[in-house]
């Protein structure tokens, strides 16, 4: 017996329609990115691929995605557990991704997991207006809305390097299934 996928969007918890549906978005691509690095062979993350780790990839994601939420969304400062979570400068001196080596799965997911519950937590609590009304910084302005769709995009992006990354290198077990379309 063949067994059928059911392709739906699931929404969390929001005060519009429109953020539970961008925070359903942006949480399948999470699921995706996690359902494919917990199914890699021991030792995948470290892997040197073209000047990128799959654990660089994934520092890179959960980093980008805080700035993304406090610079920007929230227009606050770091908070201080930022810190022992992210201890590795974002781009080395020839801009290019640090290497993020060493960290086990379970460390990249927390970052994960810690940056997508403040999202979570943000956008959840905001109205239509605030979703909508642009914070001014210095070189643009910029949506919460607008976030959303970066992140996604960023993400996705990203995934893509890591399927890149793992095919290049046999880094998944043959056994390995996942609906790609």
């Amino acid at each position: 017996m063949t067994l059928k996928n059911e392709l739906a969007l699931s929404r969390p918890a929001a005060l519009t329609p429109e953020i539970a549906m961008g925070l359903g978005m942006l949480q399948m691509a999470r699921e995706r990115t996690l359902r494919t690095v917990e199914s890699l062979l021991p030792g995948s993350l470290d892997v040197l691929v073209n000047g990128h780790t799959i654990g660089s990839l994934l520092y890179h994601i959960a980093l980008v995605e805080l700035d993304w939420l406090y610079v920007e969304v929230k227009q606050e400062e770091l908070p201080d557990w930022c810190t022992s979570l992210f201890p590795i400068e974002h781009r080395n001196s020839d801009d290019n991704l640090s290497q993020v080596l060493g960290d086990p799965l379970s460390k990249h997911l927390e970052r994960l997991s810690r940056v997508r519950q403040e999202l979570l937590q943000t956008y959840q609590n905001m109205t239509a207006d605030d979703f909508a009304k642009p914070r001014s910084l210095s070189h643009y302005d910029v949506t919460p809305e607008w976030v959303l769709f970066h992140l996604l995009h960023h993400e996705s992006l990203h995934f893509g390097q890591i399927q890149t990354l793992i095919r290049v290198a046999g880094l998944r077990d043959a056994e390995f299934r996942y609906l790609m379309s």
